[in-house]
């Protein structure tokens, strides 16, 4: 599936955008969603790949493409990105925030409201090291976590963010 959308998509102009060294959550957020924006065209153009019979089968479409079809790669502290779809599936790899542009920008595309969520793992602290999507689905908040063993599994934190990437 990843050859099938590298294909449509074609191979991407732009690196990837780094961020700050030591980053706040508004950086990391303002970056993703900045990724997320540029890739709208080519999120709506791979949607038809994981539209299915309903949105809990596309969100876990999702989940599955990136969790199998994409490999995870954690990026140093000093090298963070943010990366638009096209870079990322051209790449074949990321980290959370990758995964999470990705989920988000998609579900977007199939009429899944859909968010970016950053959390802090470590206890006494607010600064986020771990993202995923969450979506919307009837009246259930469902968790898009490729890095988690199974579908809609949130991770242990002590601190949350639910940020919107629309505007």
């Amino acid at each position: 599936m990843r050859v099938e959308a590298e294909q449509r998509l074609g191979q991407p102009i732009g690196k990837s955008e780094r961020i700050a060294n030591h980053q706040t959550a508004k950086q990391i957020f303002g970056q993703m969603a900045r990724a997320e924006k540029n890739s709208r065209g080519h999120s709506i153009a791979l949607a038809p790949q994981f539209k299915q019979r309903s949105q809990r089968q596309t969100a876990q479409a999702v989940y599955h493409f990136l969790r199998d079809g994409m490999v995870y790669r954690k990026e140093p502290n000093s090298k963070q990105t943010a990366k638009e779809i096209r870079r990322y599936i051209s790449d074949g790899y990321g980290d959370c925030k990758h995964y999470a542009t990705f989920a988000v920008g998609i579900l977007n595309a199939c009429r899944i409201p859909a968010w970016f969520v950053l959390v802090s793992q470590r206890q006494g602290s607010k600064t986020p090291n771990h993202a995923y999507a969450a979506c919307m689905i009837g009246t259930d908040i469902v968790v898009i976590d490729p890095c988690r063993p199974t579908f809609n599994d949130e991770c242990k934190h002590f601190h949350k963010y639910n940020l919107s990437p629309r505007n």
